[in-house]
């Protein structure tokens, strides 16, 4: 490593610069010399060194003051001071600002070799484990990156698990899934807000897997009050079928999660409140006006309007896109919140959103 490494020797007095230069060369080393720290720092910023050796007491800026700016400029150099003054105090200060060792004037060349070579093994430690970390983050990287993959095979089962049992209901999660993002991005939202409408979205009527499908999902005829209980029951059963997903540590972290978690219960939240309605009415806790999340009222809007435009077993024909937005006007501010009606009414108007066939 000797021929390798680049030494820059700051010193005031040319004769201990060339002599320090001389026996340094003689060892194999690279060096370059500045007579104070203002040079010295101009040479940092056009060269890369390995290792800086100055003197304290120099005009301009002192030793201790170019070890701390040169650890700006190159953040892994070693640096060593080598001073006349044998004072404890200038020691401390020197060590304290980032020097790997202090010697005093007049040193002997063995001294010197030693402590260079030690702080160099020192340096190429400390970029050992730098180079040792930044591999770990890139397979941790890549551990996330696979399994939020995983994640996401996962809801796309599940989702198709229950389209599958279900012509009615096949593509309406995910159209659920872009309205919400649009009424989401228009509001403007956080990125992580509309990634949680898009989870919850395509995530909301997971629980339907476990209500029987041709006596109730399939029914033509109303629901008797139990079997709209049961049917009632969807949401709590879509959030106790998630959870176990969204606990699973490093699932979600890297796309819309904070440290704590809270995002999480933001998403099941969604899910488990989207049947909520604004005047407290709906299910399953009767939740009203701002008490329901906000995306459990963006995502209640679109949920309806997608239900109503489509197919299904207790309604002859589904409704136009014109009869759909009239319904949703007429129960604003019962079942919807007035202010995210208005606003799916202009995009509605604007053309952003309209029933695909």
């Amino acid at each position: 490593m000797k021929h390798k490494a680049k030494i820059l020797i700051v010193d005031d007095e040319r004769n201990i610069r060339d002599y320090l230069h001389l026996i340094l060369s003689m060892e194999g080393y690279k060096c370059s010399q500045a007579s104070g720290g203002e040079e010295a720092l101009d040479i940092l910023r056009k060269e890369e060194f390995d290792l800086l050796i100055t003197d304290i007491r120099m005009p301009g800026i002192s030793g201790t003051e170019l070890i701390r700016e040169a650890a700006k400029i190159r953040p892994h150099i070693a640096s060593i001071v080598i001073s006349a003054v044998a004072e404890v105090e200038t020691a401390v200060e020197s060590l304290k600002s980032g020097a790997y060792d202090y010697i005093t004037k007049p040193f002997k060349q063995e001294r010197l070799m030693l402590t260079i070579e030690r702080a160099l093994e020192r340096r190429n430690l400390i970029l050992e484990n730098l180079r040792y970390q930044r591999y770990l983050e890139d397979m941790i990287q890549q551990r996330t990156k696979h399994v939020r993959e995983l994640f996401f095979r996962a809801i796309t089962s599940l989702v198709r698990a229950i389209e599958e049992r279900d012509k009615y209901t096949r593509g309406h999660s995910k159209r659920v899934a872009e309205i919400s993002r649009v009424i989401g991005e228009e509001m403007g939202l956080s990125e992580e807000q509309i990634v949680q409408l898009d989870l919850a979205g395509q995530l909301h009527d997971i629980g339907k897997i476990g209500i029987p499908i041709d006596e109730i999902l399939h029914k033509a005829d109303p629901l008797t009050p139990e079997e709209y209980e049961i049917i009632k029951t969807h949401p709590v059963r879509s959030y106790h079928i998630l959870r176990p997903l969204f606990e699973f540590k490093g699932s979600l972290d890297e796309i819309t999660m904070n440290e704590n978690g809270r995002a999480k219960e933001e998403t099941l939240d969604i899910i488990l409140h989207h049947h909520e309605r604004f005047d407290g009415k709906g299910y399953p806790h009767g939740l009203k006006g701002n008490g329901i999340p906000l995306g459990a009222r963006i995502l209640a809007v679109a949920d309806s309007y997608d239900a109503m435009t489509s197919l299904r077993p207790y309604r002859s024909s589904p409704l136009s896109h014109r009869e759909a937005i009239e319904e949703i006007k007429r129960n604003s501010g019962t079942q919807f919140d007035p202010n995210i009606t208005d606003l799916f009414l202009r995009l509605c108007d604007k053309g952003y959103i309209r029933k695909s066939s």
